[in-house]
């Protein structure tokens, strides 16, 4: 298994990728943003959670896009597919972890959109404050697809902005 470090997956000093979240998730108005959950990531990392996620891959069916993300790709072509900044375009977005914690919530959190977080394994100083159906909507693990599907529907029934929904988003603004 290759592990990338952040300079080989294009990632910069958290200021700079805040600053540059912040602006691409303010591209576009919370009810322009598109109305399903989004995740993209390598599910290559011997994750079973990762790989059951690839099945929700269905706007329709699963209120969720599922993107896989190939690094080797990535780099060959200059990084064009995977900046953070473009990824803020979705209401929902998903964190799956990995085989081992995960720093995408962060990024993740940085959005402005509504957090759909798999029963994660691992905490780190921030996540351990945040509440469910307050501050992101839990996914079960055992029923990946269907929470997904339930977990935005829910989201879509009681918002109008992420303003609404928790206080993550009024940090991002």
């Amino acid at each position: 298994m290759n592990i990338l470090t952040r300079s080989e997956i294009n990632i910069g000093p958290w200021e700079e990728e805040f600053r540059s979240i912040k602006e691409g998730s303010q591209k576009q108005s919370w009810s322009k943003k598109y109305p399903y959950a989004y995740w993209k990531g390598n599910p290559d990392v011997d994750s079973p959670i990762r790989e059951a996620l690839l099945q929700c891959n269905d706007t329709t069916q699963w209120g969720a896009l599922i993107m896989r993300q190939n690094w080797t790709q990535e780099i060959q072509h200059g990084f064009k597919q995977s900046k953070l900044s473009a990824q803020c375009n979705h209401r929902y977005k998903i964190y799956a972890e990995g085989y081992a914690w995960s720093v995408s919530l962060k990024y993740i959190l940085s959005c402005g959109c509504v957090p759909l977080i798999i029963n994660p394994k691992y905490d780190d100083f921030f996540s351990r404050g945040l509440f469910p159906k307050k501050d992101y909507l839990p996914i079960s693990p055992e029923n990946i697809c269907p929470s997904i599907k339930t977990a935005v529907k829910w989201g879509i029934a009681r918002t109008s902005s992420p303003s609404e929904f928790s206080y993550i988003y009024l940090i991002c603004l």
